[in-house]
């Protein structure tokens, strides 16, 4: 009898345990992961311990004609890779989880990159896209208060809160919180891809404050403003889904460019539903001219691409570029309006990261009018099931005799 009741007390203790370890588990799943952040910081001192008499080189390089200057970074950079412990150090940054889902998403930057500009820090802020190296230039100045802000901030992230928000603008169903990772870089936002998060700290967080006071008072920010923009990113995940094609997708590239440009817009109209644009970035993309211009341009290209007259490479040529050069014209064109000719191009540059693309400006514009303004979740709900619909649903909404306003594709 002692022997059964040993067995059975084993059992219990046994399926507590394994109760246990999947809460645990799926505990530890749900972390945000700070890791990359914590490692480039960790990276940026070790380079800054490596870098003797870093005023007087900085300001010899800066007064050297080019190739002298070039030259004497080369050999700082050299003298560099000999440090085993700095080498190692940026070895594992950049192959770690956050930076190789990094590089998958965006191949303006390459491993390389990355380790030529961390090397070349702090004495030079090399060229880099985004600005990359000034952005971590600056941080390695105020290294101690990032260090304490982002260490307070990784407990108070919920990666329940932001599930919630992004299923409230879902069809029904249980979600999964994906891998969440942080860093710091200047080149993106946040993305999803591959089923995971990143968020850039420093795009969406260090350079939206005004550059005189950026880290001040880092360690009272909330994860107010964070936490809507991961469930954007989660939205994304969980929504996938009903943006993929189906197998039966038509053979005809026109038709196929058409549904996916289609789905663009749903998937970031309805996303945006999760962090709702805010000052000058909603201001932009609810300007009735700036919504005239892109439902004009989207008309007319959908109408070349219909009729054949366009290849497919100049359609997703076309499509690459409202994200980029197009959408910078048409953010200096909104500021002239209000910006003297002289001080237009800074104004431009200080607005760059609201630059209203095609996609983010119509997805928003015409998702919300759809989801009356935000008030309705489930008409948001229905066009996720039927994205596709998304065209004859938004045209509806407009009130008769506001045909600039419509798209007639």
């Amino acid at each position: 009898m002692r022997t059964v009741l040993f067995f059975l007390a084993c059992a219990v203790v046994s399926s507590n345990l394994l109760s246990c370890y999947r809460e645990s588990s799926k505990t530890a799943k749900q972390q945000v992961d700070f890791s990359a952040a914590t490692a480039l910081l960790d990276v940026l001192q070790a380079s800054v311990d490596e870098s003797p008499n870093c005023d007087s080189i900085t300001d010899r390089l800066s007064s050297l004609p080019r190739q002298q200057r070039d030259a004497l970074l080369d050999s700082l950079i050299a003298a560099k890779e000999s440090k085993p412990a700095l080498v190692r150090r940026i070895h594992a940054l950049i192959e770690s989880p956050a930076y190789r889902l990094y590089y998958r998403q965006f191949r303006n930057v390459k491993p390389d990159d990355h380790r030529r500009i961390l090397l070349a820090l702090p004495y030079e802020a090399i060229p880099s896209p985004a600005d990359i190296s000034r952005n971590l230039l600056e941080i390695t100045v105020h290294l101690p208060s990032v260090r304490s802000w982002i260490k307070g901030l990784s407990s108070r992230i919920d990666l329940d809160t932001c599930r919630s928000i992004a299923e409230r603008w879902l069809p029904d169903g249980e979600h999964e919180i994906p891998e969440t990772f942080f860093i710091f870089d200047g080149n993106g936002d946040a993305f999803a891809h591959d089923g995971q998060v990143c968020f850039d700290l420093y795009s969406l967080v260090l350079a939206r404050r005004s550059p005189d006071t950026r880290y001040e008072g880092l360690d009272t920010l909330s994860a107010d403003g964070i936490e809507p923009v991961l469930a954007h990113e989660f939205h994304h995940i969980f929504a996938q889904p009903y943006f993929a094609p189906s197998r039966d997708e038509a053979a005809d590239w026109t038709i196929r460019w058409r549904n996916r440009l289609i789905r663009r817009l749903v998937t970031e109209g309805t996303a945006m539903h999760c962090n709702p644009p805010e000052g000058f970035n909603r201001t932009i993309k609810e300007d009735t001219a700036v919504v005239v211009h892109w439902l004009r341009e989207l008309d007319k290209m959908m109408a070349l691409v219909k009729s054949g007259e366009v290849a497919e490479e100049v359609a997703s040529d076309w499509l690459g570029n409202t994200y980029q050069e197009a959408a910078r014209s048409v953010l200096r064109q909104y500021l002239s309006r209000t910006i003297p000719e002289d001080e237009l191009e800074r104004e431009v540059k200080a607005h760059e990261i609201d630059r209203p693309s095609l996609v983010y400006t119509l997805g928003w514009w015409m998702v919300s009018h759809i989801s009356d303004k935000g008030f309705n979740p489930e008409a948001v709900h229905e066009l996720i099931k039927h994205p596709l619909t998304l065209f004859e649903r938004y045209n509806a909404k407009v009130s008769p005799g506001a045909d600039s306003l419509k798209t007639h594709r």
